[in-house]
Parts: structure tokens; C-alpha cells; sequence
């Protein structure tokens, strides 16, 4: 056990969790706390909770391992409350003077309802936890395609033969880097067996994917999945082989960015034990503090590896494996910007031909096949002037319910420390109960505050509207017509109140 907090509440509890989903349909739990409650939670959940009273205040608790659960409990008074943390899932021993490391456990409360203490904190994990390279870097996450020829469908075509003009092309649509992934242009893995080598066949003039990569003024983001050579990462010697293999092909200029995956391997592709914990951890902060242009990719079969202790070291994580459908990647968003901050969330839904995936693409970061049209650069160019600078510690809200498939979702997003914002709202098809028109309520803001808002599509609703409006009557949001419709409303505030005539 890492903590184990005692809590008397005033009014009746519900627990918040939210489930990691690595594919398919996100998952949020919230469910009231009766006598004699006893609700245990384990990997599969984020490791975040909130204990919510009345949507007027209440308090979370997490923990930074992907390891283990929580367990809750109320006492014969449903207002006696215990909650401890678990994140330790096996015997761990230990010889006199040897380390025995307790994975950190956050904790604090908050006013208002599950959004506020989501973002409190989020925002603080944001100013002091976070990868400290995205946290400095105004011009990160990158936006990341898959590595192929514009109009592939995400099997990677890469070789040693790709000629230099497919990556200046790729850099010309506003991408900033590539990934190579799994496959190469042979349609077999790029590196043989599990050593990580590429082929020479394949690379007759070495691997040089990073090279031009960098010369059309791209990062270069490359899978290493598995371990290196199957090593045991629960043993030290495994540790050492892996952060050796590692440092030797960052050092020879093959990628910025590591992405890992879990497949079949022998031992700890990614940590699931104790000891496979502690030494990928200690792989992660070494090239961090050792190779300061080092940037870390976490894939882990989807989105089975999020806890806090790799958001303090990854740039972004595959979120959910389901590549073509945008209403699930958004129900994933809805439940993980619970616990973790949306930049760090990637899209992975492949397509970007229509406003429809793109705005899907542009709530976290981004991963898209390879595409080139005007309503892929239009959004590319959006993302990185607008959205991408709001997403940097934004607040998020969650204003509609989660995407069904049908029905209208969207969320709000609002950064105090630019006074920005911005609204994306989704209708995925024209059975939709609300038909072509909803109001829409927004939170988080200063109700004697006076907001511009404008349209990305439908400028003619473009408005100046104060908090207390825009929270307590809304703005109707019209012409959201057929199957997948969907809009971005900008928000820019304070707004300036002018003179009198």
C-alpha cells in the first residue's frame, strides 16, 4: 500500500474513475457510495480518482505506477470513507542498505464539480510534473504522419530507396515529424529478429531514414518494440543491454523519438512488474538527462500504459488502437482528459481527408496517415496557431456527453494562462436526437467577463457574450446539417468592453 486516506464526508459521495481503453469505446465510472460500499479498481483503470460530493467539492487521489488499484470503502455510515492507493502487485524484497522505491501518491481537494478537480489537478501536473521537453517548448507536440507516400492507408512503405522528395512533400503539408513503424516497404519488419539492425538489402546506403527526415527539416520518430534481443527487463543486466542499444542508435542519428510497444517477448516489453517498473523508468530518465534532444513515443498496443510516472517522461501516447473511427478516439478523449493532460493524448484515427477526422485529430496530438489537400493543411496550419497553444495546460470540460456515435459530443478547452479557448463540437450523424441545432453551456469561465467567440465554418454566429451568458443560457450553435457534421468555436477573453459612442 501506498496511502491510505481516511475522509468523513458532509454529504453523499459518488467515486469517479475512468477506464485506460486501449481500443475501442471509452469508458468513465461514477457511481454513488452507500453503506458498507467497497469498490476495488485495478490496471485497467487510470490511476486516478475523485471522490465527488454533490458537484460542489471533493477530492482525488492518484498514484504515478500503471501497476496495481485502489480500493474504496464506506463504513456503516456512508459518509466514513477510506480510500488507500495499491500500486504494488508482488512481493518485493530487499537485502540491508538496498533501495525500495514507493511510487509517488498525488492527493488534494477541490471546489466546484468533477471538471474542476480534473483540472486542478491537471493544471498542476502540467506546471510541475509533466516532461519538462514538452513543458519548454512552445512548439511541441509535433505533429506526427506515418511515414509513406501521401494517400497510403498506414502500412508503411518506407526504404532505403524512398526518395528525399516524399519526405520534402510530407514537410511541405505543415507535418513536423515522421514515424516509421513496425513495417517497412517489404512488407516485413524493418530490423530483423529482435536485434533492431535494419537489413542492408533494404538500406543499401545505410539507414539513413533520420538523415532525410532532418534534411527536409523533420523530426524522426522510430519503432523499437519488444526488448532489445528479448532481454529481461526485471534484471539489471536487461536494463543495461537495453539503454546500451538505445543510446548507440540515438547516438548514430537514427531517430529523435523512441517508440516503444509491447508484443510477445520473453520478459517486461513494458513494465508489469515491480523491478520491470523501476528499470524502464531508469532507461527513460537517463537518456532524458543524458540527451537533451531525446524524446520518447509510448505505443503500447493501443493505449494499455498510462499512468503518471511515463506522463512525466513521454512526449505523447497512443490513446486508442481503433484507427478509422473518430467517435471512438473522441470517447477515449472524454474519459482519459480525467486524469491526463490533452496534449499528451494522441490520436491515432489514421484518416484526415475531411474537417470531420481533422478536428477529431486536433483535440490532443496528432498521428495521421500521410495526406496533402487544402483541408489538411487548413487544419495542420490551425492546430499549430491556435489549438496547439491552448492544449499547453489547458483546462478541459466536458460540456457534451461522451460520443456515442450519433448523437452530439464535443468538448471545451480553456487555457487562463493565454486567456484562449476553444469548443469542438461533433454531430456524427443526421439521426442524431438534437436534430441540426443545440444549445451549448460552457464552463470555467469569469462570469463578469466579456468573451469573443468565433467560428471556424459558420461565421454568421460569431458572437460577444459574457461568462454568465455563455454558462447559464448558452449559445446556440444552428446548421449542423446531415452525417458528420462539426464545427470549431473559438474563444478569445477577456474580451475588451468598448467605449460608450
Amino acid at each position: 500500500m501506498a496511502a491510505r486516506l481516511q475522509i468523513k464526508a458532509n454529504h453523499p459521495v459518488k467515486l469517479h474513475r475512468a477506464e485506460k481503453t486501449s481500443a475501442g469505446q471509452g469508458k468513465v465510472h461514477y457511481d454513488p457510495l452507500g453503506a458498507n460500499a467497497r469498490i476495488a479498481t485495478d490496471s485497467g483503470i487510470l490511476p486516478f480518482i475523485m471522490l465527488d460530493v454533490e458537484a460542489t467539492h471533493g477530492m482525488y487521489l492518484g498514484y504515478e505506477w500503471e501497476l496495481g488499484g485502489f480500493q474504496v470503502t464506506a463504513g456503516s455510515d456512508p459518509l466514513d470513507i477510506t480510500a488507500s492507493a495499491h500500486p504494488i502487485t508482488e512481493k518485493v524484497t530487499r537485502a540491508s542498505n538496498e533501495i525500495f522505491t514507493i511510487p509517488s501518491v498525488y492527493y488534494g481537494t477541490y471546489q466546484g464539480d468533477i471538471d474542476d478537480g480534473s483540472n486542478c489537478f491537471k493544471r498542476w501536473f502540467w506546471n510541475h510534473k509533466i516532461t519538462r521537453s514538452l513543458h519548454d517548448n512552445e512548439n511541441e507536440p509535433w505533429v506526427e504522419v506515418c511515414m509513406q507516400e501521401v494517400g497510403g492507408k498506414g502500412a508503411s512503405s518506407i526504404t532505403g530507396n524512398t526518395p528525399q522528395s516524399i519526405f520534402d512533400r510530407l514537410a511541405a503539408t505543415g507535418a513536423e515529424c515522421v514515424k516509421m513503424d513496425f513495417w517497412d516497404g517489404t512488407g516485413n519488419c524493418w530490423y530483423t529478429n529482435r536485434d533492431w539492425k535494419y537489413r542492408p538489402e533494404v538500406w543499401p546506403n545505410g539507414f539513413d531514414f533520420a538523415a532525410k527526415a532532418h534534411k527536409a527539416g523533420l523530426k524522426a520518430s522510430l519503432y523499437m518494440g519488444g526488448t532489445y534481443n528479448d532481454c529481461d527487463l526485471t534484471t539489471i543486466a536487461g536494463r543495461d543491454a537495453e539503454l546500451a542499444a538505445v543510446l548507440t542508435r540515438y547516438d548514430q542519428g537514427w531517430f529523435d523519438m523512441w517508440r516503444t510497444d509491447l508484443y510477445t517477448a520473453p520478459k517486461e516489453p513494458i513494465p508489469q512488474t515491480y523491478e520491470g517498473v523501476t528499470n524502464f523508468l531508469y532507461i527513460q530518465d537517463h537518456l532524458i538527462k543524458n540527451r537533451p534532444g531525446y524524446r520518447y513515443e509510448n505505443c503500447c498496443n493501443g493505449g494499455k500504459y498510462k499512468g503518471f510516472a511515463i506522463c512525466r517522461r513521454m512526449t505523447f501516447c497512443t490513446m486508442n488502437d481503433i484507427d478509422q473511427d473518430p467517435g471512438m478516439t473522441r470517447s477515449t478523449y472524454y474519459s482519459n482528459t480525467y486524469a491526463i493532460n490533452p496534449v499528451q493524448l494522441k490520436s491515432d484515427i489514421g484518416p484526415a481527408n475531411d474537417a470531420y477526422e481533422l478536428r477529431t485529430h486536433m483535440l490532443g496530438s496528432i498521428l495521421s496517415w500521410a495526406a496533402d489537400n487544402p483541408i489538411y493543411r487548413q487544419h495542420i496550419s490551425l492546430y499549430k496557431s491556435k489549438q496547439r497553444p491552448i492544449l499547453r495546460g489547458a483546462d478541459v470540460y466536458h460540456i457534451l456527453p461522451m460520443a456515442d456515435g450519433i448523437n452530439w459530443d464535443g468538448l471545451e478547452y480553456f487555457n487562463t494562462g493565454i486567456r484562449k479557448g476553444s469548443i469542438f463540437l461533433f454531430k456524427p450523424s443526421a439521426k442524431a436526437t438534437d436534430g441540426d441545432a443545440k444549445v451549448i453551456k460552457l464552463k470555467g469561465l469569469d462570469r463578469s467577463a466579456r468573451y469573443t467567440l468565433t467560428f471556424q465554418e459558420r461565421t454568421n454566429l460569431n458572437c460577444v457574450m459574457t461568462g454568465t451568458q455563455l454558462m447559464d443560457t448558452g449559445i446556440a450553435v444552428t446548421g449542423m446539417i446531415g452525417d458528420r457534421a462539426s464545427e470549431i468555436i473559438w474563444i478569445d477573453g477577456p474580451a475588451v468592453t468598448p467605449p460608450s459612442p
